[in-house]
């Protein structure tokens, strides 16, 4: 039998993001078709966007997944149709959601079905269902323990079920079940069912008595706000679980955060599959991961109910951080070098960068060569310069740079 080899799927929330995710590695991507998926403040893909991303995605020998999975109501059909037959033409490997209505009409298309973790889906019984209504794979239930998700898998396959299966194993967490919530509507008309959570489980809270006024206020925030999975940690035993795909959230994501974790799970899942992967190495890739964007870390359900990760603080703790500089004006392959205009804040020799572009992706490297506006070497450059700085790969007019500081750094 040959060995099964888990599709890392990255998320595509803008081009930049995608590009990224196709350098670094990926096997797949999905990303969000136009106001259809659960995350409606990340890129919105036309029609003539889609066509470009399947054909470079194909040409990479990457797939390319779209996102339908939101609540629909009966005056969206037309927009619906009108999307998965842009899907159907241009060739997407499969569509990503959990209303049955939609699920017919993709089928009608002779689209591949994935099944949204919006679904719920957490028992063999369930699996074998909808494997009978014409889906192919299966995002399984955040809720699922490690224990549950090898048994779950396993009971299918004996059963006879051909089912693909596919988990998270890193981004961020909701303390809804299975991300559906309903506090942001509630509070202000903003439904995490549509796509347009303004996630206000991440804010402060105090508790007013009415008739005294004295408030309560909690010693953590954050007793909404789930730290981010990660489970790099433990990702031989997710593989082990019997597990397709491992899927990485952050739609909402810079293009470093989705070239980082792409890289690190890769290379523990390659690591996995050729007996290699040891806690050392997962450790250094942790290590890593925590330089992107995070609240903190937890292996979420997978290994005991996560009742007390809670973020620490309100938002990034990655221990990097991006200050943007400038943009990129030419590139002169002959010198593999690109001029920048230094926009909001200076640039010294030895610091490390990132330029991000559409076709770039997401380029990171020391800044080891600079020289000023009339050819010659310097140290560093003040805002408002314009330079030349050596690239490791080519970058294009118009990419942003940005200067990546230890958060440390800039806490002094």
């Amino acid at each position: 039998m040959a060995q099964n080899i888990p599709e890392i799927v990255a998320p595509a929330g803008s081009k930049e993001c995608f590009t990224a995710a196709l350098n670094a590695g990926a096997d797949a991507c999905y990303a969000g078709v136009s106001g259809f998926n659960m995350r409606a403040g990340a890129d919105r893909f036309e029609p003539s966007d889609i066509h470009k991303m399947v054909s470079l995605a194909h040409d990479n020998g990457v797939k390319l997944y779209f996102a339908l999975n939101v609540l629909v109501y009966d005056e969206d059909f037309d927009e619906i149709r009108a999307a998965l037959d842009v899907c159907a033409h241009t060739g997407v490997d499969a569509v990503i959601l959990w209303d049955m209505a939609v699920l017919d009409l993709a089928k009608e298309r002779g689209l591949a079905v994935h099944l949204s973790t919006q679904a719920s889906v957490a028992n063999s019984l369930a699996i074998r269902w909808y494997e009978t209504q014409g889906v192919k794979r299966i995002v399984l239930a955040r809720e699922l323990s490690l224990d549950q998700l090898g048994k779950t898998i396993a009971a299918a396959k004996e059963s006879g079920s051909g089912m693909k299966f596919e988990c998270f194993v890193h981004g961020a967490m909701c303390v809804a079940l299975s991300g559906r919530c309903l506090t942001s509507q509630f509070l202000y008309g903003r439904s995490a069912n549509r796509g347009d959570c303004i996630q206000p489980c991440r804010r402060s809270y105090r508790i007013t008595d009415e008739h005294n006024g004295f408030e309560l206020a909690f010693d953590s925030h954050t007793v909404l706000s789930a730290r981010d999975l990660c489970t790099i940690d433990i990702i031989d035993r997710i593989t082990d679980a019997g597990i397709d795909a491992f899927k990485i959230e952050g739609r909402m994501r810079d293009p470093l955060y989705v070239k980082t974790t792409v890289e690190c799970y890769r290379e523990a899942r390659d690591a996995v599959l050729s007996g290699s992967y040891d806690q050392k190495m997962a450790g250094e890739l942790k290590r890593r991961l925590e330089r992107v964007f995070h609240r903190g870390f937890s292996t979420g359900f997978y290994l005991r109910p996560p009742d007390d990760d809670f973020a620490g603080e309100e938002g990034n703790v990655a221990v990097v951080t991006r200050q943007y500089a400038g943009k990129v004006g030419n590139y002169y392959p002959k010198a593999g070098a690109a001029d920048i205009r230094l926009e909001a804040r200076h640039l010294n020799r030895g610091e490390t960068v990132l330029i991000t572009g559409p076709t770039t992706g997401a380029v990171e490297f020391t800044a080891d060569s600079l020289r000023s506006e009339d050819n010659q070497p310097v140290m560093s450059a003040s805002a408002g310069s314009l330079i030349g700085l050596e690239t490791p790969e080519k970058v294009r007019e118009g990419d942003r740079l940005y200067v990546l500081v230890l958060r440390e750094q800039t806490e002094e």
